[in-house]
């Protein structure tokens, strides 16, 4: 394996969140390095990096980005991150993870999930209404504390939690049981998910997955990777299923806080949008990334 320096990368990425430019982009990939946010139909090559953070930044240009909590292992890092910008004079923010493959301390992969529709509330404010989710909320009051919550390598509890909790939810997913997620949870726990207003907790966490279930045929996420460190569990999926007729195959990520082997908090991370063009395919062609769809 080549050598890895997530502490380098992780102070370059820092650098460009608090004062972003194309050049402090680009200068966090590998030569060979690809990228891929939600709405684009394919990883973007090193050479087509420069124009999409340019309209990007042009877009948005108080455009800010604040890492919060990190997880790695290999040369696979996990970023937590809350990020905030201002379009047509409406301030919006949205939390995002970053999955990415690093070679040395550049991007190799590069992977985003966030929900546009969170973003998009500033462009098209008939796709998305203006939202103040728990799920953005939640992020930002940690951003605006000092430090970043650092979760290096596996934790000594990695057998138990991969016995007792990561093996059976991944395998709830293969097969799932809306009541079944419940159980994961402490009698406290919460869930927070793109699209819904406030945290889900009780009842309200299997009444939620019981109604993406009704509406999303053959619904089944496919663990890509899953790491874990000082309580917390971080996962890369793939999300697959059909929806209004329509199959579908898109990238998720989520983030398990624990109390042992049971989930205080979850937070998941896939665009809801993506979803919805299924129903409407207009709304493909009216997103910020409609020029990187080539």
């Amino acid at each position: 394996m080549d050598f890895v320096d997530w502490q380098g990368f992780l102070a370059r990425f820092s650098d460009f969140g608090s004062n972003p430019t194309q050049a402090r982009y680009l200068d966090l990939f590998d030569c060979q390095g690809t990228v891929q946010h939600p709405g684009m139909v394919r990883a973007l090559a090193r050479h087509e990096i420069p124009s999409f953070i340019s309209v990007a930044l042009s877009t948005m240009p108080d455009f800010k980005l604040r890492p919060v909590r990190w997880c790695a292992r290999g040369e696979i890092l996990f970023v937590e991150a809350a990020s905030s910008g201002t379009v047509r004079l409406a301030h919006v923010t949205w939390p995002a993870i970053y999955c990415v493959n690093l070679r040395g301390d550049r991007v190799i992969r590069g992977r985003s999930y966030y929900d546009r529709a969170a973003v998009l509330s500033g462009f098209e404010p008939d796709l998305a209404e203006r939202r103040n989710e728990a799920h953005a909320r939640a992020l930002s009051e940690e951003a605006a504390q000092d430090g970043l919550h650092v979760c290096n390598g596996l934790h000594a509890d990695a057998p138990t939690i991969r016995k007792e909790l990561v093996e059976p939810y991944i395998a709830n997913w293969r097969a799932p049981r809306p009541e079944r997620f419940l159980d994961f949870y402490t009698h406290a726990g919460r869930l927070l998910v793109p699209g819904v207003s406030n945290a889900l907790s009780g009842n309200a966490i299997a009444d939620y997955y019981r109604g993406r279930l009704d509406e999303t045929q053959d619904l089944q996420l496919g663990c890509e990777i899953w790491m874990a460190r000082a309580g917390q569990v971080f996962f890369e999926w793939r999300m697959a299923g059909s929806l209004a007729g329509r199959p579908f195959d898109l990238g998720a990520a989520e983030r398990l806080t624990l109390d042992g082997s049971r989930i205080v908090e979850g937070v998941s991370y896939f665009d809801t949008l993506s979803l919805r063009t299924l129903h409407d395919p207009s709304i493909a062609s009216r997103t910020i990334f409609d020029s990187t769809q080539q």
